[in-house]
C-alpha cells in the first residue's frame, strides 16, 4: 500500500507533509516530482511536489483499517480498477486514530493506493475480488467487535431483553473500532454546573447565552502556558435554588471538590489559585504522592474569599455525555444511561454514595455512550444500559473490584492523566 500527500509545491508545506508520513510509517518518505510544467498552477517540470511511502504486512493492514474507518468502509465502485487496485483519499490526516493536531504542521489530505494480490502462479486480482476482500475485511472487524466488545453485559441475553435498548438507527452509527487510548491527554476536569437543560446546550458550550463558559474558556486559554497542563472543560446540568445563569457551581475532578456560586468576576482569581498556584487538595505540579494517596490523606480544602464556599465531593461520581446538538448519538444515548444509573442507585439504596451528572461534549461521540467515573478518572465508551450495574459495582465495591474492572476492559477508552 502506498500513502501519498501531494501539496503541489516545494518548500515548507512539503516538509511538513513529510513529517506526517514519517510519523505514520516510521519511514523517511520518498519525494515525488512533477512530470511536466503546469503554468496555471505555478508548477515547474521536475519540481518536488509530493511525498509518499510504501508499507506492507501488519503496518499496511493497520493503516488501511484506520483509513477505511473514516470512510465508514464505504467506497464507490469507481475507486476500484479492473486489475484489483483501489484508491481513496481522506480530507484531514488528523481523522486517523492516534493522530493529533499540531499547529506547527497543519492539516493535510492524503491518498491511499492499495495493490491487491493473491498466492499462486496467477496472482492477479480482479475488480470484483478486490471489492469482496474489502467487504470481508469490514465484516471480520464487525463480527470480532460484536462477539467480544459486549461481553461485559453479563447476565443479559444478546440482544438484551431486560434493559432499555437504543434505537436501531443510532446503534448502526456507533463506531465499533478499537477505542483504546482514545482519550485526549488532560490532568484536570472542570464541570461548570448551571441550570441550563442539556437540550439547551448549543453545539459549542461557549455559545451559551449567558457568556459564562465563553469567559471561562477565554481565561483558561490565556493562562494555558502558566497552567502548564490541559484542563478538560464541560458543562453540567445541576438543580439549584439559585438562578445559575450569571454564576455557576464548579465541580473539579479528580480533586473531588465543589466550589459554589462562582460569579464571572471570580473566575480569574480562582483559576490562579487552583491551576497556577496549585492550591487544591490535589497537587499536580511537583507532586510527591499519587492522586489516590493525596485524596486519602488530606481534606484541606482550598481557601477563597468569604463570598465563595467550597466543599468536598464524597462517593462515586459518574459523568455521562448527553450533548445532543454536538452529536445525536450521545444526545439520545446519554439520557437513557442517566435514567438507568439513577434507577440502579435507588434500587441499591446508594443515594448518598453515588452521584450522576449529565455533561457536554468530551470527545469521541462515535463511541457513544461515553461515561467517565471519578475519582479514578476512568473513561468508558459504547456503554449499554445493561452495563450499568457492573460498572457501578466495579468502582464502588472494594472486595471484587479488580475482577469486575477486568470484565469492563472491552469498554475502556482510557484514563485521566495522573503522571
Amino acid at each position: 500500500m502506498s500513502l501519498n500527500i501531494c501539496v503541489g509545491e516545494s518548500g515548507d508545506r512539503l516538509t511538513r507533509a513529510s513529517k506526517i508520513l514519517e510519523e505514520l510509517t516510521g519511514q523517511k518518505p520518498f519525494v515525488g516530482h512533477a512530470q511536466r510544467t503546469i503554468r496555471s498552477f505555478g508548477i515547474q517540470r521536475n519540481e518536488e511536489i509530493s511525498v509518499f511511502c510504501s508499507v506492507r504486512n501488519t503496518l499496511a493492514n493497520d493503516l488501511l483499517e484506520r483509513a477505511l474507518r473514516i470512510k465508514e468502509y464505504r467506497l464507490p465502485s469507481k475507486c476500484f480498477s479492473e486489475e484489483g487496485t483501489f484508491c481513496f483519499g481522506i480530507d484531514e490526516h488528523i481523522d486517523l486514530d492516534g493522530m493529533k493536531y499540531d499547529p506547527n504542521i497543519g492539516i493535510f489530505g492524503m491518498n491511499f493506493v492499495v495493490i491487491c494480490g493473491k498466492s499462486g502462479t496467477d496472482n492477479r486480482v480482479t475488480k470484483e475480488e478486490a471489492i469482496l476482500w474489502k467487504c470481508i475485511l469490514h465484516l471480520q472487524r464487525f463480527l470480532s467487535t460484536v462477539t467480544t466488545r459486549f461481553d461485559p453485559c453479563t447476565g443479559c441475553e444478546i440482544p438484551c431483553t431486560t434493559h432499555v435498548t437504543y434505537p436501531p438507527e443510532i446503534v448502526k452509527e456507533i463506531d465499533q473500532s478499537n477505542m483504546e487510548s482514545s482519550v485526549e491527554k488532560h490532568r484536570r476536569h472542570l464541570c461548570i454546573g448551571q441550570t441550563f437543560s442539556h437540550t439547551q446546550w448549543p453545539k459549542h458550550i461557549k455559545n451559551l447565552q449567558d457568556g459564562y463558559v465563553k469567559e471561562l474558556e477565554r481565561i483558561l486559554t490565556e493562562k494555558q502556558s502558566d497552567i502548564g497542563y490541559s484542563v478538560k472543560l464541560t458543562s453540567a446540568v445541576v438543580e439549584s435554588k439559585n438562578d445559575l445563569k450569571q454564576t455557576a457551581d464548579w465541580y473539579l475532578f479528580p480533586d473531588q471538590i465543589k466550589i459554589n456560586n462562582v460569579t464571572m468576576k471570580q473566575i480569574e482569581p480562582i483559576i490562579d489559585k487552583l491551576f497556577i498556584k496549585d492550591q487544591s487538595i490535589i497537587k499536580i505540579k511537583n507532586k510527591t504522592k499519587t492522586i489516590e494517596q493525596q485524596l486519602e490523606e488530606t481534606n484541606n480544602l482550598p481557601v477563597f474569599s468569604e463570598q465563595i464556599t467550597c466543599e468536598r465531593l464524597q462517593g462515586l461520581w459518574v459523568l455521562v455525555c448527553c450533548h445532543n446538538q454536538r452529536d445525536q448519538r450521545c444526545g439520545v444515548i446519554g439520557p437513557i444511561l442517566v435514567d438507568e444509573i439513577e434507577k440502579y442507585i435507588q434500587k441499591t439504596d446508594r443515594v448518598d454514595n453515588i452521584h450522576c451528572l449529565k455533561i457536554s461534549h468530551i470527545g469521541g461521540h462515535r463511541f457513544a455512550g461515553n461515561v467517565i467515573v471519578y475519582p479514578s478518572g476512568t473513561w468508558y465508551g459504547r456503554v449499554l444500559p445493561c452495563h450499568i450495574p457492573l460498572l457501578i459495582d466495579a468502582h464502588v465495591s472494594s472486595s471484587s473490584s479488580n475482577d469486575l474492572k477486568e470484565k469492563l476492559k472491552p469498554l475502556l477508552r482510557g484514563y485521566l492523566d495522573t503522571s
